[in-house]
């Protein structure tokens, strides 16, 4: 059923993702426990994260009107191939890791379109779904992201209260309630001591100067996810605010950054 709408409050949701990584494994014996990710578990926690959006909306804030609900996608949805460790170990080929994983997302964003009024669904390209190991900067939208975000708006071609903001740029503004939101997968943003910090605000300066100059909206909320560390941080205007990853813990956190998703 539908979401009550005669509520007198009416809100926006936003449901910010990064880092479904479809198609890799990480090995629970070699992890000793600590990470484990397979097929079976990213379709488990993309519908869990499904479910918990809509309980949160009609359990949680049953009294407010909320009448769309965007889900901003920020990449890495499929494990690629641009290291070689991910070729040897991945479950499927990089053709399969793109239609399965277009499939599996729609087969969600089909659940929340029949939970809420409207559905916005935002993509941006990550680094993992590169075609080439080195990163490029022309055509940066190259990426099998925006190859799964297409399959993605065919899929739902006929689910008519679903819209798609599809941009050929690394990052996208949008205006949500009077409120303007910047989002972009991250990769840009250079790490410090495991978590960038210092640049992370070096990068919203630069780019709210750069955007206010062109006679644009200075951003208040700025979503980010690569890193795979969840975090909210409190801006003089607004937040910064980083997703955690679907995979979790994984052998390069554990063994490299002794340090878990």
């Amino acid at each position: 059923t539908q979401l009550a709408t005669g509520h007198r409050h009416q809100q926006d949701a936003v449901l910010l993702m990064s880092c479904l990584h479809y198609g890799e494994i990480v090995d629970d014996e070699a992890t000793m426990g600590l990470g484990g990710y397979d097929l079976d578990r990213a379709a488990a926690r993309w519908q869990y994260t499904v479910d918990a959006s809509i309980d949160l909306a009609r359990n949680h804030h049953s009294g407010e009107n909320i009448d769309t609900l965007w889900v901003v996608d920020l990449g890495d949805n499929i494990s690629g191939t641009i290291h070689d460790e991910l070729t040897i170990t991945n479950a499927r080929t990089l053709a399969e890791q793109i239609v399965e994983g277009a499939a599996l997302l729609a087969a969600g964003v089909r659940d929340l379109a029949a939970s809420f009024r409207r559905v916005v669904f935002v993509g941006t390209v990550g680094n993992h779904g590169r075609f080439e190991k080195k990163p490029y900067f022309k055509d940066k939208f190259n990426t099998a992201d925006w190859v799964i975000y297409k399959f993605l708006e065919t899929l739902l071609a006929d689910q008519r209260n679903v819209s798609f903001v599809i941009p050929r740029s690394p990052w996208v503004t949008a205006d949500i309630r009077g409120h303007e939101f910047f989002f972009a997968h991250g990769d840009a943003i250079r790490m410090f001591l495991q978590f960038p910090w210092y640049d992370t605000a070096r990068l919203i300066a630069q780019m709210t100067q750069l955007l206010v100059g062109q006679g644009k909206k200075a951003p208040r909320y700025w979503g980010f996810g690569h890193y795979h560390n969840a975090t909210v941080s409190q801006l003089a205007h607004g937040e910064h605010l980083f997703t955690g990853s679907f995979k979790g813990s994984d052998e390069y956190s554990l063994n490299r950054l002794r340090a878990g998703g």
